[in-house]
């Protein structure tokens, strides 16, 4: 039974697949005239970007568009590439190469006749849509296909900010943290003494609404971490707190004092000022070893990030300063890494590395586009930048992709910084919430 149903399904495909091939109108049942691969070669792309100087330059690239697939639909007759090419692409000449049962033409499909040879090494102008026609070894009988060749018209490497709104109820907060969790932007802040949350859905809605708080007035909302499907923070006294829902808090029973920094998916961060400490349940902390002296460990403003790297490696990295009264001649921040093994890694300030994090008076640090993000401000500064590390935390350089959005940095800003599950970064400040991505991934991907 099974195999007669396959057999009439052969047969049916069969019929719809070649009943689109020709003879003046009528419908011939043959399979002599299809294509079966349409690949191709490479672009050149245009470059805009900026000398050392500031002035405006361009350049051109060549990549090769083989790996962007041409997608064959030979039921409906038609040839694209389902994933873009890259914005600035120029697609005015290129070469392909066809694989098919005969003799392949082609013309603008806005075009009746004017119909032209294919040939592998004549370039093709893709600038409109076209229809490639192949036809049997007789040319008695012909197939159409109408090819489309898609192009980003954004930039994705590019990144755009948008504002969300400008008066928050947070604006007299003294502290901001930030947090992308349960699938809803979280946005805590202490001000006059007491612990505040507001959250919102992750589309921006201009409506924030503010939760009732139980269990943290002592809460240090600078340390909140989330961890298992909870959140965890400091106390101002040393202590931890936990909650299930962001509302309701409730003490932790620890033997040790700890500040908490980040959490993988498996391990919650802490560091006191006998070394880095971790635990699996928020509860019983095991002491890790460094492989520096304890004096290059950061107490104040520290930032800490953990982050799934692409080869399946689970790393953290925190940064922060010195006291400036013990070490009054810091330049750059304390660095370190944990790589899987309880074992953690101090980035010297070697004078080989011409690119050491800096010190900075406030930070925010996010894993985002495999990289790592510092939102930063200098101390003594009004000049906010984003310092992007490509090699997790050795080297820290700026890149005229990112940047604090427009107008908003003055001294001693109050901001924080999360990225969801789509891709966006929050940046929110006393006044203002704003939110961006790469152009990329907002490329729809069908």
């Amino acid at each position: 039974m099974n195999k007669n149903i396959l057999s009439w399904l052969i047969i049916v495909l069969t019929f719809c697949m070649i009943s689109s091939c020709k003879e003046d109108d009528e419908n011939i049942m043959t399979t002599d005239c299809y294509i079966s691969s349409f690949t191709l070669g490479y672009v050149k792309r245009q470059i805009n970007t900026k000398t050392t100087s500031g002035k405006d330059t361009t350049y051109m690239v060549s990549y090769n568009a083989a790996y962007y697939p041409m997608a064959i639909d030979q039921l409906a007759g038609t040839i694209e590439n389902k994933d873009s090419l890259m914005t600035n692409s120029i697609v005015d000449a290129m070469l392909v190469s066809i694989e098919s049962s005969g003799t392949v033409v082609y013309r603008k499909a806005d075009e009746i006749d004017g119909w032209r040879d294919f040939s592998i090494s004549d370039s093709i102008d893709f600038t409109t849509p076209l229809v490639f026609r192949v036809y049997t070894s007789d040319w008695s009988l012909w197939r159409d296909y109408a090819m489309k060749l898609n192009v980003h018209q954004q930039d994705g490497d590019a990144f755009v900010w948008n504002k969300l709104s400008e008066s928050t109820a947070w604006s007299t907060a003294e502290t901001l943290k930030v947090l992308s969790w349960n699938d809803e932007i979280w946005v805590y802040a202490q001000k006059e003494g007491n612990v505040c949350a507001y959250v919102n859905e992750k589309n921006g809605m201009p409506t924030w609404n503010e939760c009732v708080l139980n269990g943290c007035s002592l809460g240090d909302i600078s340390t909140i971490v989330p961890f298992q499907n909870r959140l965890y923070m400091n106390t101002t006294n040393g202590g931890v707190l936990v909650s299930d829902d962001g509302r309701d808090w409730m003490s932790v029973e620890m033997e040790q004092n700890v500040k908490l920094l980040s959490a993988d998916n498996t391990t919650l961060y802490a560091l006191s000022e006998q070394g880095f400490w971790s635990s699996i349940d928020g509860e019983t902390w095991v002491s890790e070893a460094g492989d520096s002296d304890l004096e290059y460990l950061p107490s104040h403003n520290i930032s800490a990030v953990s982050f799934l790297q692409e080869n399946g490696v689970e790393r953290t990295i925190v940064l922060g300063n010195r006291d400036i009264l013990l070490y009054p001649g810091d330049k750059v921040s304390m660095v370190w890494s944990r790589r899987d093994v309880p074992n953690w890694t101090y980035f010297n300030d070697s004078p080989d590395n011409r690119f050491t994090c800096p010190r900075m008076a406030s930070s925010a640090l996010i894993h985002y586009n495999d990289e790592l993000l510092l939102f930063g401000q200098r101390e003594q500064s009004a000049e906010g930048q984003v310092l992007v590390s490509i090699d997790n935390g050795i080297t820290w350089k700026t890149n005229s992709r990112y940047s604090f959005p427009i107008n908003v940095v003055k001294q001693n800003l109050i901001y924080g910084v999360a990225v969801d599950s789509d891709n966006y970064i929050w940046f929110v400040t006393n006044d203002e919430v704003w939110k961006g991505r790469l152009n990329k991934f907002g490329f729809a991907h069908r």
